[in-house]
């Protein structure tokens, strides 16, 4: 999960329709270009559930998007 035994905020294990529904209403509420644009505006990372979380840029599928770079 991450932080221990602590769900990452946003991240679901089972979630119903209707609940899959709300999170991409919230998650399609903003747009982004990509990361690149997420970090230049100081707003990463952006975990799933969040305005502008997309799947595609979320790179290993752990919920969070746009994470730091090392």
């Amino acid at each position: 999960m991450g932080q221990g035994s602590r769900p990452l905020p946003g991240a679901t294990l089972f979630e119903s329709a209707e609940e899959e529904q709300a999170r991409l209403v919230v998650e399609r509420s903003v747009t982004y270009s990509g990361c690149n644009q997420v970090r230049a505006l100081g707003r990463a990372p952006l975990y799933r559930g969040q305005p502008g979380y997309r799947d595609d840029m979320d790179g290993d599928g752990d919920g969070v998007a746009c994470e730091a770079r090392w």
